[in-house]
């Protein structure tokens, strides 16, 4: 039997205007340490994306996950 309770929960989290969802994903486009920046580095093994080449300097574990790094990748955007 379906909790109905809970699917209304789940589609009102998932429920943005355009406009709001539009800046979060931008968001999700720049450093998260200076937020002027692209993220351009990607972290391995936990391949989170989230940091720019000068903030990721020197950086020894994910500001997401914690999980050590033990390499990163630059990407870039096309």
């Amino acid at each position: 039997m379906k909790n109905q309770g809970s699917d209304q929960i789940s589609q009102d989290c998932f429920h943005e205007d355009p406009i709001t969802e539009n800046q979060r994903l931008k968001s999700l486009l720049l450093c998260m340490r200076c937020k002027s920046n692209d993220a351009n580095v990607l972290f391995l093994p936990c391949a989170h994306h989230r940091m720019c080449t000068d903030c990721a300097r020197g950086i020894s574990k994910c500001p997401v996950c914690q999980q050590t790094i033990q390499t990163s990748v630059q990407t870039v955007l096309t």
